[in-house]
């Protein structure tokens, strides 16, 4: 998930062949990888780049690895629903535009999502029963819905959790009640910008966010307006840039909490096992 730049910073760096030493082995470049994981968020998609490039040519220093033992069939004899759905997208080309109605037909369908769901597979696909003319969700119908039934629910029972200081943060129970929320739902989306990317979804969840904690009615919200933004208890916050004086890390996630004694927002993270808070302002990075 290399993007362009970084990769042309590490080819530039590669020191040349030109006079070797005897004795000495010559310097080699290797990449391993997968050309179908997702993309870098910045430029380009290199590996596959250097693949289609390297296989056009025909050079022999490509090796594929043709059998994946990471999935292995249950006891049924059954694949794991994701293999299967990524090896259905796998075949998708222009070539074959009908694979779509393939592919939405050989998984459980669903209208509901909601916390504590059992569904029938780790992968179905969400039907819009109250539209008349699709069964797809627009982007905000789906985020409605998402905010409705997962992020408003969260949002709440971390408001009403009562923490006193800094301290509980040491507590194994709180501990463990953390972790619990910090795993329990994810929204995903292969974009970083544009109509169905991360920074417009953002925004939608966060004008909800506006609407539902600062005009409505009810609930055990507390919310504040800081100079980047809105922050309230139950926010997630994602690091973005490595902050090593805090051991906080690009992909780090945490939550934002309120603490009685002082009333403030702390942004808190697991670290080693352990919870650390820093104030609000200062996890503005991520």
């Amino acid at each position: 998930m290399v993007d362009l730049d970084l990769m042309l910073s590490l080819w530039n760096s590669i020191p040349k062949n030109e006079t070797i030493q005897e004795g000495t082995i010559p310097f080699r470049f290797i990449l391993i990888g997968d050309p179908h994981q997702l993309p870098s968020v910045g430029k380009g998609a290199v590996l596959s780049d250097f693949l289609s490039v390297l296989e056009s040519k025909r050079f022999h220093f490509v090796s594929k690895l043709e059998e994946s033992n990471r999935q292995q069939p249950n006891t049924n004899g059954e694949v794991s629903k994701i293999v299967t759905l990524a090896e259905e997208i796998l075949k998708y080309s222009p070539e074959n535009l009908n694979l779509g109605t393939k592919i939405d037909e050989s998984f459980p369908k669903t209208n509901q999502i909601k916390e504590n769901i059992l569904y029938k597979s780790e992968v179905v696909w969400l039907q819009n029963i109250e539209s008349s003319t699709s069964d797809y969700f627009s982007r905000d119908e789906l985020v409605e819905k998402l905010w409705k039934e997962i992020f408003y629910p969260q949002i709440d029972r971390i408001s009403s959790w009562k923490i006193q200081d800094s301290f509980c943060f040491d507590k194994p129970d709180f501990i463990q009640k953390f972790q619990e929320e910090l795993k329990r739902f994810r929204c995903l989306t292969i974009f970083r910008s544009g109509y169905w990317g991360v920074d417009a979804i953002q925004t939608k969840i966060m004008n909800l966010a506006a609407q539902n904690l600062f005009f409505g009615k009810g609930g055990n919200f507390f919310a504040k307006r800081l100079s980047k933004g809105i922050y309230f208890v139950g926010l997630p916050i994602l690091i973005t840039r490595n902050d090593k004086s805090r051991k906080l890390f690009n992909g780090d996630i945490g939550i934002v909490l309120k603490t009685e004694s002082t009333g403030e927002l702390r942004a808190v993270f697991p670290i080693e096992g352990k919870l650390f808070s820093v104030c609000v302002r200062h996890s503005s990075r991520a």
